[in-house]
């Protein structure tokens, strides 16, 4: 069966295509070779004869004693690129330039051991940033899980020997408390935004991300297509990031793009709330066909800018800054102090499996505890 990232697809003609990197232009760009075969077992099979008879004919061979470890990361990523979603292709490369590429990209790959990542490590976490300051555990593991990757498709080339590398746990950062907004802000929060909704769309995604958890990039993808009214139904079926442009030619630094949501569970769909149906039956009346949720028309509004005028929601208010995420925060910490099942609030979220939502978001208060001891105090009378 065919695995993620083996660049082994099955063809519309019933034929099994493997693609595998066969050079690369005097630009970097990788070039290409393809085999087919009627089965997938034997569409892998010719790919690993194809990329062994490049070896055997020097294309490989020729540079094993000189390759460095910035030829390996770059040939992996390439291959695995078709696979992988922009944001995620432009946060390794990221990621790349950022750390690994000028401590370790001119390394060659024979001389490359545990030693040298754990010093490499070590730095990231004690003075990785540009101020002197150390990284976050988080980003040091987020960056050592793609330079496994790339050591473990240099061993399955040949290009380094199995067990010469052996990678170091790094250790877990404490999980910081989550914000909520309390009962009295969530109230008026609402209050604000259902006012201003009746003269414009904008706030509505606010509502939704208090309501129903929903992410701001998911809030900024959505259209109307997205809402089903008869049924009093939400569809999340994109979410909507701003990411590196990693096109050469391009003047912009950065782009816009609708793609689909952070997992695959969080292509969801979730009841809308019956207190929305009416606000939102009369904004899509006033709305263009096929158009964005948040603007009513065919121009999206960007999470930056959402966020900007979310934080404005707050200022006027008097609250204290909080990021957009408390929203889905607080949504979820009401879900559980009403005793909503965790399964049901999994699968509303998004997220991949119960237990993220368990070690997120399941702390008992203060007055749940006091509550669950009082019920005891039967049994010591």
């Amino acid at each position: 069966m065919p695995r993620r990232g083996e660049n082994i697809r099955k063809r519309k003609d019933g034929r099994w295509e493997g693609r595998f990197i066969k050079g690369y232009s005097l630009s970097g760009k990788a070039q290409y070779g393809y085999v087919y075969a009627p089965t997938y077992a034997q569409a892998r099979e010719a790919k690993r004869q194809a990329q062994l008879s490049l070896e055997q004919n020097g294309w490989v061979a020729k540079s094993k004693e000189s390759r460095t470890f910035q030829e390996g990361f770059t040939s992996w990523l390439q291959e695995i690129r078709p696979a992988i979603k922009p944001s995620t292709y432009a946060q390794y490369l990221s990621l790349w330039e950022r750390y690994i590429g000028p401590e370790l990209g001119t390394v060659p790959l024979k001389k490359l051991n545990s030693e040298r990542i754990d010093l490499f490590t070590h730095t990231l976490a004690a003075h990785g940033r540009a101020d002197g300051s150390g990284l976050s555990p988080k980003t040091v593991r987020d960056t050592l899980s793609i330079i496994k990757c790339a050591v473990r498709y240099a061993i399955e080339r040949g290009w380094l020997p199995e067990g010469k590398i052996i990678f170091r746990p790094i250790r877990q950062s404490p999980a910081a408390a989550i914000q909520v907004f309390s009962p009295e802000e969530q109230q008026r929060l609402l209050a604000f935004w259902e006012e201003s909704a009746a003269n414009s769309p904008c706030c509505c995604g606010m509502i939704l991300a208090l309501m129903t958890g929903l992410r701001i990039g998911e809030v900024c993808a959505l259209t109307w297509d997205d809402v089903d009214l008869k049924n009093a139904v939400l569809h999340v079926r994109h979410t909507l990031l701003r990411i590196r442009n990693t096109a050469a030619d391009s003047p912009s630094k950065t782009k816009v793009i609708l793609c689909d949501p952070k997992t695959p569970s969080s292509f969801r769909n979730i009841p809308l709330p019956r207190r929305l149906v009416p606000l939102f039956s009369r904004l899509q009346a006033q709305a263009l066909p096929h158009s964005f949720l948040l603007t009513g028309n065919h121009a999206f509004l960007e999470p930056r800018t959402y966020l900007n005028r979310y934080k404005a929601s707050l200022r006027a208010l008097k609250i204290p800054p909080r990021s957009f995420h408390t929203l889905r925060h607080t949504f979820a910490t009401r879900c559980i102090e009403a005793g909503v099942d965790i399964k049901t609030l999994s699968e509303i979220l998004g997220h991949a499996g119960v237990q993220i939502t368990l070690n997120q978001y399941v702390h008992s208060t203060m007055e749940q505890k006091r509550y669950q001891l009082e019920r005891l105090a039967s049994h010591f009378q």
